[in-house]
């Protein structure tokens, strides 16, 4: 049976005409071929079958939107990564323009065979 569905659509006139519409879209949603549109939790189908007298098709269209984010969370996370560019450039910076470090010189070199004070 399940094949089938993968095969081509579903007959959707086949449901009995008392099924409600909540029940309808549900089935709608979990049958989907693309996986990224389908129902994939079982919680989100479990929330429709609990709640179904109270979910219409009007309802969830003129739903309120969600509230904002306050301003400082909508920021937090591109000042951070913003932060955190300018830190790698900066070392990247200073470590590609410092001036090599100096070679000590030797000004002379005392070689002999017996121990002699170091110059």
């Amino acid at each position: 049976m399940l094949s089938r569905v993968l095969q081509r659509e579903p007959e959707w006139e086949a449901l009995s005409s008392d099924v409600p519409q909540s029940i309808r879209t549900l089935l709608h949603g979990c049958l989907v071929k693309d996986r990224r549109k389908r129902i994939a939790d079982i919680a989100a189908a479990l929330f429709v079958l609990d709640h179904q007298t109270g979910l219409t098709a009007t309802s969830t269209a003129s739903a309120a939107p969600l509230p904002r984010r306050p301003l400082w969370r909508r920021i937090a996370a591109p000042t951070a990564g913003a932060l955190v560019i300018a830190a790698v450039a900066t070392t990247l910076t200073w470590f590609a323009t410092r001036p090599p470090e100096p070679v000590p010189r030797v000004s002379h070199v005392c070689r002999s065979r017996r121990r002699v004070p170091p110059c």
